[in-house]
C-alpha cells in the first residue's frame, strides 16, 4: 500500500537587515513568488501546503520551523 505524501514548504525571504552593513535584497519578493510556483506545480513540486514569512529574526525562524 502506498501511503500519500501531504508535503509543505516553508519560504523565509528577508530582505532588510536590521545590521546597516547589509543592503537590502530587491529581488526576494520575486524569487520567493517564483520558488512557490514552481513548489506548488503539481508535476514538479506537488507541494500541498505552502507558507511565506518575512523578514524573521532568528528566534522567529526557529518558531516558524518549529510550527
Amino acid at each position: 500500500m502506498t501511503r500519500l505524501v501531504r508535503r509543505r514548504a516553508l519560504l523565509i525571504g528577508n530582505d532588510h537587515y536590521a545590521d546597516s552593513r547589509f543592503l537590502p535584497l530587491p529581488s526576494t519578493q520575486a524569487d520567493i513568488w517564483g520558488l512557490e510556483q514552481v513548489l506548488r506545480d503539481r508535476n514538479i513540486g506537488g507541494f500541498v501546503s505552502i507558507t511565506f514569512r518575512d523578514n524573521l529574526t532568528a528566534d522567529d525562524m526557529q518558531q516558524a520551523i518549529s510550527e
